[in-house]
């Protein structure tokens, strides 16, 4: 109809056809980031994860997908150089203590990061569980991303809300009960479900456990790291350097190591 414009979702290309438009473009103007990202979205609303041939095209590219952007991947190198083992925090309280705190944004920021973590988790266990078996290491690049609170924290949630599936280990329901999980939340309550996978419990059992003895491994690995830096006080006798006088629960262990 004369004078009647067009839903700005739709636009007149070269040879003046309608033809339907996305982020304000057709899409033979789409860049590489527009082509991916239109890629990711399409794949969200059918799948509600990214395939695996959208996760390769965007790594292939030099990025990563989170939370509807596209993050440089050298960048985050460089970023992860600068913060290497500093994640951001994990809030733990619901809605309504946020709210009743003054504490919404750290609410809100660490939520985001649940469902980007969330789904990201999703992604590697669909592609890395096959034939009834988790493949070894697929969790290890959403540790290194988000670092063990957050995952396990997910994992908790998941195990949780799952707790009468028969697939889940005994073992795994009394180490998720060990997290505080809001969960009778009056303001918001279902916001936590963002935070829950929806993958074959079978798939999470194994998530759990290959990211629980990573993590045991990960603090044996730093308990090593901090005695070789902390000489023995008979090395240090031994050496001839005066060693300082320990007090408290420290002195006990000194009193046991002159014995």
């Amino acid at each position: 109809m004369e004078g009647k414009r067009m839903p700005r979702r739709y636009r007149l290309d070269g040879d003046g056809k309608t033809g339907r438009t996305w982020g304000g473009k057709l899409p033979e103007e789409f860049g590489t980031k527009e082509r991916l990202l239109f890629l990711a979205d399409n794949d969200l609303a059918m799948y509600g994860r990214l395939t695996l041939d959208t996760l390769n095209a965007v790594q292939e590219a030099g990025f990563r997908y989170e939370r509807g952007n596209l993050l440089s991947l050298q960048e985050l190198e460089q970023q992860g150089r600068k913060n290497k083992g500093k994640y951001p925090e994990v809030y733990r309280l619901s809605l309504g203590e946020a709210k009743s705190r003054g504490e919404l944004d750290r609410f809100y920021n660490s939520l985001s990061l649940d469902s980007s973590c969330r789904l990201a988790m999703d992604s590697a266990v669909y592609f890395g569980f096959r034939e009834g078996a988790l493949k070894s290491g697929c969790m290890e690049h959403i540790l290194e991303a988000y670092g063990f609170d957050r995952v396990e924290w997910i994992l908790a949630h998941t195990i949780r809300e799952n707790r009468d599936d028969p697939q889940i280990s005994q073992g795994n329901k009394e180490w998720a009960d060990t997290f505080h999980v809001p969960r009778n939340d009056t303001i918001g309550g279902s916001m936590w479900l963002d935070c829950v996978m929806g993958e074959s419990m079978a798939a999470v059992e194994q998530a759990a456990d290959m990211v629980r003895e990573e993590h045991n491994r990960h603090r044996s690995r730093q308990k090593e790291s901090q005695a070789r830096r902390k000489p023995s006080i008979r090395k240090q006798l031994a050496a001839g350097i005066p060693a300082a006088q320990p007090s408290g629960p420290e002195k006990k262990v000194a009193e046991h190591e002159e014995r």
